[in-house]
């Protein structure tokens, strides 16, 4: 069974523990990182996602079930990845509960049954170059394809892919 670190500030589920996923030594220190007051800058962003990479990596997880602010997804997957650990994000379905009481009335809910986890979609992958490298990203974005920006002089909008086959 995989090690699963979870990266969220909400505690895991019973069938999410029951699947490998535990719990950081400092759950605290783990919400902070994720939380944002204000609109943070690039750099800020950058720090909290190495430190909570490096939480990942200390703890000797193989994988790290993250969530939280979209804006920041993407920085945590790629530092995740750096640290050699991969992000993944929890799946459930919903079922709907009905419950009647004494009176006859019937209440209705939604539970989320935890089914699995989907992994990140950040890729990263090493450019060289004669002044060294740089870690590239790359997202999945339909099936198996992948487009990644560079620097280019070329207009990085010029050819547009064609999702027709979705």
């Amino acid at each position: 069974m995989q090690k699963i670190i979870n990266l969220t500030q909400h505690a895991a589920t019973p069938d999410q523990l029951g699947a490998g996923v535990f719990e950081p030594a400092d759950k605290a220190q783990v919400s902070r990182l994720l939380t944002f007051e204000e609109a943070p800058a690039h750099e800020e962003m950058s720090a909290r996602a190495r430190a909570l990479a490096r939480i990942a990596r200390d703890s000797g997880a193989e994988a790290a079930m993250v969530g939280g602010a979209p804006f920041f997804m993407a920085l945590l997957e790629g530092w995740l990845r750096m640290a050699g650990v991969t992000p993944v994000y929890a799946f459930s379905r919903r079922q709907s509960v009905e419950k009647s009481d004494p009176t006859g009335a019937v209440t209705k809910t939604q539970v989320f049954v935890h089914a699995g986890f989907v992994e990140g979609a950040v890729r990263l992958h090493k450019e060289e170059s004669d002044q060294g490298y740089a870690w590239c990203y790359t997202a999945t974005v339909v099936g198996t394809r992948s487009y990644h920006a560079a620097k280019s002089e070329d207009d990085p909008f010029r050819e547009i892919p064609d999702f027709s086959e979705v």
